[in-house]
């Protein structure tokens, strides 16, 4: 009985084998291939079971699909994928050629690797109707490659990172290609003489390419759809109005000069603006955001004016991001720009402007806010930058490597922490524009401002710190200012101080007298000027005429011949201008000076009298010998106003010596 269902039991298992084997039999599909393939140098096939068929070794005909990638070793074929798909399973590339000649790759679909096709150093290849599409970094990537043709190929859905990419290639011509879905659809770099027709689309909208032309006019009106725009030797170029997105650069100027980029809206790009080997152009009050690692690139290029443009939110996933990009570039102007909340990206953080090897670029009137980093000068050298507002920075509001003699003066630094960060010690730039001009406004500075004029040592408080803000022993702003520094706004001008060489000078003797003027306002101004002693006029000067936020010194010797002893109080007053509202500053008190006995150089009192006496003596031979400007010359002990404590004021002082009054 055992033995009868063990048999029954084989039976049954045997009668599903064969039922099993004969499904199969009806359910057969050929063999797929699996590893990676190899079209070798001698024409065979690796391995030999590989679903491509030859009969001459010139054209490759796929048979099946194939499950991983191709490396064309031969050069002179054709590989026709007849409709099949090549599908990998993330990584490598689908079909590699590097180093070929006259191959081409045809029909057929490519999906799932690291890079759709990868043409490295070829020259002189096809790609024609294929379909790339899903693959996790580059569709089509071409690299130090030239005189290749792209025609006809479906670049879409969702290759993660780039649709088509020219790298350091050239002579490339596309035409009739199709891309869109990708992070970036299209870009070129490194190598921009590429040959790129308007039957090639981007989201369904035509690709521009404009090579060795000019006076263009590329505007919302006459070119509604624009898929991609690029300018290779262009001149006279006008872009206006047009929103360009989802490419490697939004925007592409290449030896492209005297153009005018404006008002465009250019976001979700990985550069926004790109300009190389390209001067005297103007980009402004366009809005460039969320690129996601480059907002504006000028690269070898001079001579631009980057102005007024919206430059934010750029690099919000990137390694590293800069909203403005200096490289090698020089005497370009970047003005009046919003720069915010750049440089968060992932890894690194990044800058609101880094200048790179760039030199005499002027940097103005930026508002430079809550970036990762703000200001990055790197091995960069005779920069100015003035009037920027750069406040709460992540980590530092500027940020100098191997970089010398730039000037900063008028920027408000509020909130970085630190304010300066100087990583190559020993180099030194200036921090300030002089006296009365002042430095710039740091949001922790301590000092006070209780004193006025070049050495802060005058009566009288001048809107500078009377003490220095000190960086490293190589930079320091020696004229801090006390409250933000503002643009110059509707018509104002100002005394910031008034400066008397002495405050005891000899009867019938002289004083130098320094009266410092700004135009605060945003025209010029023409104004009058009068300095008193007391109430007794000793000074006038009319049709003073002073540009927008410019500044004067005016310089004059009060000779006090016909004043009484006594002390006087200098003040000065300049007129108000037409359309001027704040006069609070047309007026300003330099503080008391003491008319006394010639040789009476410490002021003092002694008794109820002034005197000329042994005191007197000695505080003149503590300075004998020096010269206006050295450390140890004392004005007051300059008795005769020549600039240096020697002889004559000796002799003046020992004529008088006993002297005293009342």
């Amino acid at each position: 009985m055992l033995l009868m269902k063990g048999k029954m039991v084989s039976a049954i298992m045997l009668t599903l084998l064969l039922m099993s084997m004969l499904m199969l039999a009806f359910n057969i599909q050929p063999a797929k291939a699996s590893g990676t393939i190899y079209i070798r140098a001698d024409g065979s096939i690796d391995p030999p079971t590989a679903p491509i068929s030859t009969a001459d070794n010139v054209t490759y005909t796929f048979t099946d699909n194939i499950d991983d990638s191709i490396v064309v070793e031969r050069d002179n074929i054709a590989v026709d994928g007849a409709g099949y798909t090549v599908t990998g399973s993330g990584g490598g590339n689908g079909i590699a050629l590097t180093g070929r000649s006259n191959v081409t790759v045809r029909n057929m679909t490519i999906k799932n690797f690291y890079n759709g096709i990868l043409l490295s150093s070829s020259s002189n290849n096809t790609l024609s109707g294929n379909n790339v599409t899903a693959n996790n970094q580059f569709g089509i990537w071409l690299a130090y490659s030239s005189d290749n043709v792209l025609s006809g190929n479906n670049v879409t859905a969702n290759n993660n990172e780039y649709g088509i990419y020219l790298s350091s290639s050239s002579n490339t011509t596309l035409s009739g290609n199709v891309m869109g879905g990708n992070r970036y659809n299209f870009g070129v770099v490194g190598d921009y003489l590429q040959s790129v027709d308007t039957s090639n689309l981007v989201d369904g909208k035509p690709v521009y390419y404009f090579m060795n032309q000019s006076d263009i006019v590329v505007n919302a009106d006459a070119y509604p759809q624009v898929g991609y725009l690029g300018f290779v030797n262009c001149a006279n170029v006008t872009v206006q109005g047009l929103n360009l997105t989802s490419n490697y650069q939004g925007l592409l100027l290449v030896s492209t000069n005297n153009s005018k980029i404006t008002s465009n809206n250019i976001a979700n790009n990985h550069y926004g603006i790109e300009l190389y080997y390209s001067s005297d152009n103007v980009l402004s009050g366009n809005n460039v955001t969320a690129n996601n690692e480059y907002g504006i690139v000028l690269g070898y290029s001079s001579n631009n004016i980057v102005s007024g443009n919206n430059v934010t939110a750029n690099n919000g996933s990137g390694v590293v991001g800069f909203a403005i990009f200096l490289s090698s570039s020089s005497n370009n102007t970047l003005s009046g720009n919003n720069i915010a909340n750049n440089g968060w990206g992932f890894l690194f953080g990044g800058f609101a402007i880094l200048l790179s090897s760039s030199s005499n670029n002027t940097l103005s009137g930026n508002n430079i806010a809550n970036n990762w980093y703000g200001i990055f000068l790197d091995s960069s050298s005779d920069n100015v930058l003035s009037g920027n507002n750069v406040t709460s920075s992540n980590r530092v509001g500027i940020r100098l490597d191997s970089s010398n003699n730039n000037v900063f003066y008028h920027n408000n630094f509020i909130n970085n922490t630190p304010q300066v960060y100087i990583v190559t010690p020993g180099l030194a730039n200036s921090w300030d524009d002089g006296y009365p001009s002042g430095g710039n406004y740091w949001s922790d500075y301590a000092g006070i401002d209780e004193k006025s004029g070049p050495n802060q040592d005058s009566i009288g408080s001048d809107g500078i710190g009377d003490t220095q803000y000190i960086l490293d022993g190589d930079n320091r702003d020696k004229y801090p200012l006390m409250n933000p520094w503002s643009s110059p706004v509707g018509h104002d001008v100002a005394i910031i101080s008034v400066v008397h060489s002495k405050t005891i000078v000899g009867e019938s003797f002289n004083a130098s007298i320094n009266v410092y003027l700004a135009n605060q306002g945003e025209q010029a101004e023409s104004f009058n000027l009068t300095v008193y002693a007391n109430t007794t006029v000793i000074y006038t000067l009319t049709n003073i005429t002073l540009a927008s936020g410019n500044f004067a010194t005016i310089n004059f010797t009060w000779d006090t011949t016909g004043f009484a002893k006594g002390n006087y109080t200098i003040k000065a007053y300049i007129t108000q201008v037409s359309g001027e509202t704040d006069t609070s500053d047309n007026n300003s008190t330099g503080g008391w000076v003491l008319v006394t006995i010639p040789g009476d150089v410490n002021g003092d009192l002694e008794n109820g009298h002034y005197d000329v006496d042994l005191f007197d003596a000695v505080r003149l031979l503590a300075c004998y010998g020096a010269k206006e400007g050295e450390p140890n010359f004392d004005p007051n002990c300059d008795i005769d106003n020549d600039g240096r404590v020697f002889l004559f004021d000796a002799v003046i002082l020992l004529s008088r010596y006993g002297q005293k009054y009342p």
